[in-house]
């Protein structure tokens, strides 16, 4: 059950107590018996708190643009609670009221808090309320939440702080690994761009040297061309001899020198390519009398 604290400002009142009166800070004051708060040990966030505000002359205190802290002493007498990160204004501000969740940190020690009260802070300026009386039954059962000071706006900052470490982190792994993938992808197509070009240049190289053979050939005329020319050239001369000894065995013609072949090269030089001139003339031999031509 959700524990309902009124305040009205101006017109709460308690004595000083005897340690106040001569300047102490220690004390057990005589608390309002209807602004209490009982809660157990290790409990978090669900213990709700009500709080209503109104001046001395009954009209809501105008919470409009304030900040509230609940502000105590743990019951160690030693930790402190400063927060105002749990306050909730569920009508509005102007009404006065607002709900306060109690952080894990409010019932890390059981026993009596030392004191415990809200701060209304607005521009600069602040307000408290009376104290309200805050016990923290034991929880003989379950033990582990260790008592701390716990400072909200600091807590805020040290969460901030780690999350942007933590996000921070995230980016920098990731700007990483995305230049890791981008060095990777690179390298990748350099590997197959490399391999593309090489293979390229392997059959350009094929065709060179193959061209290159052709030129040494004279204008591309071919060994394999030149020996089919040649086979020709050497039947055409041994058929015309023989048909020529023959004619003249047939007359009695001894002397076979009138009909030797002077030039025998003349006889194909419109069917020789001009850059074979040479290497005919240089493979063929016509002799005169009686021997063959030898090619």
């Amino acid at each position: 059950m959700a524990q309902t604290l009124k305040y009205v400002i101006g017109k709460d009142y308690r004595p000083l107590t005897v340690l106040e009166a001569k300047g102490g800070n220690t004390f057990t004051p005589d608390y309002d018996k209807t602004n209490w708060v009982q809660a157990r040990q290790y409990e978090d966030s669900l213990r709700q708190v009500f709080i209503e505000i109104t001046n001395e002359d009954g009209s809501a205190f105008d919470l409009t643009g304030t900040n509230i802290m609940f502000e105590g002493i743990l019951p160690d007498n030693e930790h402190k609670i400063l927060d105002n990160s749990h306050v909730v204004f569920y009508e509005d501000p102007t009404t006065g009221k607002f709900r306060f969740d109690m952080p894990a940190q409010a019932f890390s020690v059981a026993g009596q808090y030392k004191q415990a009260f809200f701060r209304v802070v607005k521009d600069y300026r602040n307000i408290s309320t009376l104290e309200f009386k805050f016990e923290v039954l034991a929880d003989m059962v379950v033990t582990g939440l260790v008592p701390r000071d716990y400072i909200s706006p600091l807590d805020d900052l040290f969460n901030t702080i780690k999350e942007t470490e933590t996000k921070n982190v995230a980016e920098l792994k990731k700007i990483v690994d995305d230049k890791i993938n981008e060095i990777t992808d690179l390298m990748t197509t350099l590997n197959q761009t490399n391999s593309a070009t090489l293979s390229e240049l392997n059959s350009a190289k094929t065709a060179l040297s193959a061209l290159e053979e052709k030129i040494k050939q004279d204008g591309l005329f071919t060994q394999g061309e030149a020996e089919e020319f040649k086979k020709s050239v050497k039947s055409d001369l041994e058929n015309l001899f023989s048909d020529a000894k023959k004619s003249m065995e047939n007359q009695n013609v001894n002397d076979f020198s009138s009909l030797a072949i002077t030039d025998p090269q003349n006889m194909y030089a419109e069917e020789m390519p001009t850059y074979f001139n040479d290497t005919f003339n240089h493979a063929t031999n016509v002799p005169h009398g009686d021997n063959i031509v030898n090619i």
